[in-house]
């Protein structure tokens, strides 16, 4: 377990370049970090998209070189764990800032023609894929009771930043992997709910091309978000799987290497539906500006906060509201469903797992 710390670290720091190497990357005529500038990319622009990338690329190599210095040396530790975030917080002010640079347009019209019924949860939701999930959780839940007759009276729990065991548990406590699995399709089909509970509007002019592109755009997100789904729940149960057979005499070697596979398939899970999806949806984006003029019908003008990240509108009764920075939908966080959404997401995984490891004892 000496060489798990310092890879799962590495991963991590490659984990979050991908993603804002993605951001930076994702340049189109009138479009920078998902922001629509109303114009075309300035020198400026562009130079912020470089700084971001070159800044991004110096921590995550700093961030791989200290992490093979992290099991030996606190310091080099605390400065792998903190430059992931130092990262993230370079890329939202780099956000705010060029928001900021931005002329408001006109106030997105709030009189608009509803157009039936919006699709049902089930229609978004891949069949196949919903099936996957729970195969994947079915077949890994029984080859982990198989497993756990054969596993001692005690076995290790938490690791040590130099790989030693510093707990000790019952092979039942790792059932909590069921419920980390089971809170994973449970988050696909939350966002698939809140993109059916999203604000429906349309513009008067081209109504149902436009209906039509507000499909596709969240059809898109929760595919994207079921891909990247499975594949975190494959990690986990390799990582479950890993776990209970290396705790057996002699077989401590598949507990590394699931880790290891584990961190690597996460790694991909994160990167690969984010590439494949990121385009598509930035493209019906596009469309639906063209049509509309705004990515935010319906919304309050007032309502954007902090350039356009955060909404907060006591006079919108909507919840879900489209982005008017990125992609995907936000919260209208003066509403106290807001909160409620929050606060089940936040407490929902600790629920799981209690239950699940109650009912394994």
């Amino acid at each position: 377990m000496q060489y798990v710390l310092p890879f799962s670290l590495a991963m991590s720091a490659v984990m979050v370049w991908l993603v804002i190497h993605l951001v930076a990357r994702m340049t189109r005529p009138r479009r920078l970090f998902f922001v629509h500038l109303g114009r075309e990319l300035s020198d400026a622009d562009r130079a912020r998209a470089r700084r971001l990338a070159l800044v991004n690329h110096a921590i995550c190599v700093t961030s791989m070189a200290l992490s093979f210095l992290a099991p030996h040396n606190v310091i080099a530790l605390i400065a792998v764990l903190l430059l992931p975030f130092v990262a993230v917080s370079v890329l939202l002010a780099e956000y705010v800032s060029l928001a900021r640079t931005i002329e408001s347009g006109p106030e997105p019209r709030r009189f608009v023609i509803p157009l039936g019924e919006q699709a049902s949860l089930s229609s978004y939701l891949s069949a196949p894929l919903q099936a996957a999930h729970i195969a994947l959780i079915t077949v890994t839940s029984v080859v982990f009771v198989w497993l756990v007759h054969e596993l001692p009276a005690k076995v290790p729990m938490h690791w040590n930043i130099k790989g030693q065991a510093d707990r000790i548990g019952r092979p039942t406590e790792l059932w909590m992997f069921l419920g980390i699995m089971i809170f994973n399709l449970l988050i696909v089909w939350a966002v698939a709910w809140s993109v059916t509970k999203e604000r429906w509007v349309l513009p008067p002019e081209q109504t149902e091309r436009y209906a039509e592109l507000q499909r596709e755009r969240r059809g898109l997100i929760v595919r994207m978000v079921d891909w990247m789904m499975l594949a975190i729940n494959v990690s986990i149960g390799l990582m479950w799987i890993g776990l209970a057979i290396g705790s057996m005499p002699g077989q401590e070697v598949f507990r590394s290497g699931g880790m290891i596979a584990s961190l690597t398939i996460m790694t991909v899970a994160i990167g690969w539906p984010l590439w494949s999806y990121l385009k598509p949806l930035l493209k019906v984006q596009e469309q639906l500006r063209e049509i509309a003029g705004s990515e935010v019908l319906g919304t309050h003008a007032d309502g954007w906060k902090a350039g356009g990240l955060i909404y907060y509108a006591p006079g919108d009764p909507a919840v879900f509201v489209p982005k008017k920075i990125g992609i995907g939908q936000t919260l209208n966080f003066a509403r106290a469903g807001a909160w409620l959404f929050i606060g089940a997401i936040t407490l929902l995984p600790i629920v799981i797992t209690v239950v699940v490891l109650l009912l394994a004892r």
